[in-house]
């Protein structure tokens, strides 16, 4: 069985969603090359390069502001659970540090 969670996809460049599915859904199940090399196989367009590479950084991003929202909605008390917290603290950092990395590396 498998679930496909759409929550953050949209209309656009299709290499949003796929860089977002192998750096950040797809993490639960290991490193992003197998899903990339699995992606190559059944897409109609190419992946990789400067343009997943650039779709790879916004997505971590775009993580850490979707993150650090949730200890705003702790602070203001319209959710007390400490999974709010975890999420806006730990993985906000998490994303950041993500997206300095993958600055850092890029060959801009």
């Amino acid at each position: 069985m498998a679930h496909v969670d759409w929550e953050w996809s949209n209309l656009g460049d299709p290499m949003e969603d796929v860089a977002f599915f192998a750096y950040i859904k797809g993490r639960m199940f290991g490193p992003p090359e197998p899903i990339l090399d699995l992606l190559r196989e059944v897409e109609a367009f190419e992946i990789g390069g400067d343009e997943l590479r650039y779709w790879e950084i916004f997505n971590y991003f775009k993580a850490a502001c979707a993150n650090i929202a949730t200890l705003k909605v702790f602070n203001e008390g319209r959710n007390y659970g400490l999974n709010m917290v975890a999420i806006g603290t730990g993985g906000f950092l998490g994303f950041t540090r993500r997206t300095a990395e993958a600055l850092r590396t890029a060959s801009m």
